[in-house]
């Protein structure tokens, strides 16, 4: 163990800090404890480093030996550069621990750093000080540390770990389950790395209040100062608003602990405790998006992860990207096999994923999904492109049309060829034959994939079931309703991305920063085209 390891003399087994002779000749003579002025623990003669010869009786003489030597004190900068690189310590126990890789337990340090930072900005908010006029002590200590001990069995909130380094979020979140799982396990490395957060927060305060400005630095402390002030997210500008305990309620009226807006108590979910009806701090819309986050990042996983991320989690048709990931779906070759179905399937994403390996399934995009099913689309799709009808053209027409040119088909395959030919007609004559969201998708490349949505906001299940119940009208009865209803086609990828209102407005705690620019420009080239969208003039 490493407590059992030779240790300078008069040291902090924990941390290494050597103690003054006059506390440990009281921690000796009257038995008593004190504190590590370090790392916080307490201290008593089992926790100081065992020296040879050092006894209550000769303690005297050698220290009064020692203290002839006149020692420099050490700056602050060769302590910690000391701490860092000692190997005999409770530190060191987290940092040499072979079980995690070494990027994980150095973007570790980063991502705590990032929260001590946080909270040495509240502590100064709250008790109204200034950090660079007063000294750490140990009530402060052992205040930030304790703000930061969640960490040691809670998930981190993903604002904090946005510019990892050589590490994917995905990543690190899978070697810190590991790691709390080690803490539960192993009591004796928790007790380590609680030294360790001690350790980390001594190190913090002292790079905020004293070594901020400073150049030339170790490079250490100068990778945790130059990440501090480069975070995009200005975690030292914490409102005391924002602490639970001081939401706003009224009994009628509640402040949401997430969004921040003050709300009717009818927006709140409530559960019963002890006999009494309490109200959750998060709004109903809120908690909402945070069931769909959660569920869109197993999404994320499963794609990712799936064959052993032999798909690159792409689409294996369009290499389509996660920047669509709304429009992402498992496709079955086998369809008697599927057996998980909806966004219930992102609840347990390591079970859901090696059902979806062994139902042999692969990663589509809607746009390929759709034209993948529409098997009479594919058989007959010379015959539905080469018609020359048009918006004139009645349902007798297109009819006969298809008669004549697969006589020996059955019903069903003759309706759905009759349905595409008029879906065909409408889209070219009313839309120039494209998808007005990205143009990319047109009646000639992908037909199955166009989709109808209304620019105006109604109700999503008559949305969804619009072009269903017109698609066996008369063709200008069609095109009068699309009018009238402001429809205009979306391929399957826009049309998911556009209706995937949580993932919208939540798409930067989901998916990895390198995306977040481009899923903004396809959002806002949508928006774009559906606002400046218009019907050409009827021909009278």
């Amino acid at each position: 163990m490493i407590e059992n390891q030779k240790s300078p003399s008069n040291s902090c087994k924990y941390c290494g800090w050597e103690f003054q002779n006059d506390i440990i000749q009281k921690i000796i003579e009257e038995q008593e404890s004190a504190v590590c002025e370090f790392c916080g623990i307490e201290i008593n003669i089992s926790s100081i480093s065992p020296q040879e010869g050092i006894t209550k009786e000769n303690y005297g003489r050698i220290s009064n030996s020692k203290d002839k030597v006149e020692k420099k004190k050490k700056s602050i900068v060769k302590s910690i550069s000391k701490l860092t690189k000692t190997k005999k310590y409770s530190v060191n126990v987290i940092l040499g621990d072979k079980d995690f890789p070494k990027i994980f337990k150095e973007n570790l340090i980063v991502v705590i750093s990032r929260l001590i930072y946080k909270y040495i900005g509240e502590w100064e908010q709250d008790n109204n000080v200034n950090i660079h006029q007063v000294g750490l002590t140990q009530t402060i200590l052992i205040t930030l540390a304790k703000k930061v001990k969640p960490i040691i069995d809670k998930r981190i909130h993903s604002s904090y770990l946005e510019n990892l380094h050589k590490i994917t979020l995905e990543e690190f979140e899978e070697w810190l389950k590991l790691l709390q799982k080690k803490f539960r396990s192993i009591q004796e490395y928790r007790n380590h790395f609680l030294i360790y957060l001690l350790w980390l927060t001594k190190i913090m305060f002292r790079l905020v209040s004293d070594m901020w400005e400073m150049k030339n630095l170790p490079k250490f402390q100068a990778t945790i100062i130059k990440d501090l002030k480069k975070y995009p997210v200005p975690l030292r500008e914490v409102s005391k608003a924002y602490n639970l305990q001081e939401l706003f309620d009224d009994g009628e009226r509640k402040e949401c602990g997430r969004c921040h807006e003050i709300k009717s108590i009818n927006e709140y979910g409530a559960r019963m405790s002890q006999g009494k009806k309490r109200f959750f701090s998060r709004c109903k819309d809120c908690r909402l998006d945070i069931n769909q986050i959660y569920q869109y990042k197993n999404k994320v996983k499963i794609i990712q992860n799936i064959y052993n991320g032999k798909l690159n989690g792409k689409c294996q048709m369009c290499n389509t990207d996660l920047k669509k990931l709304p429009s992402f779906e498992f496709h079955h070759l086998n369809p008697k096999l599927k057996s998980v179905k909806g966004i219930s399937m992102y609840r347990n994403w390591e079970q859901t994923m090696r059902q979806i390996e062994n139902e042999k399934a692969t990663i589509l995009c809607t746009n390929c999904h759709t034209k993948q099913r529409s098997t009479h689309y594919i058989k007959y799709e010379k015959i539905i492109q080469e018609n020359k009808l048009t918006h004139l053209a009645t349902n007798n027409q297109i009819t006969q049309y298809v008669k004549n040119k697969i006589p020996k088909v059955d019903y069903d395959a003759r309706r759905q060829v009759v349905r595409s030919i008029k879906k065909l007609i409408v889209i070219n004559y009313l839309y120039e034959g494209k998808c007005v969201g990205c143009g990319d998708v047109s009646t000639k490349n992908n037909l199955p994939a166009l989709q109808f949505h209304h620019i105006d906001k109604i109700n999503p299940y008559i949305m969804s079931k619009t072009y269903v119940n017109l698609r066996n009208l008369e063709i200008k009865n069609i095109l009068k309703r699309l009018r009238t209803e402001n429809c205009v086609p979306l391929c399957g990828n826009c049309h998911r991305m556009e209706q995937s209102i949580h993932f919208k407005k939540n798409f930067k705690d989901i998916i990895k920063p390198a995306y977040w620019n481009q899923i903004k420009e396809f959002y806002d080239i949508i928006e774009k085209n559906l606002r400046e969208f218009k019907f050409k003039e009827e021909k009278k």
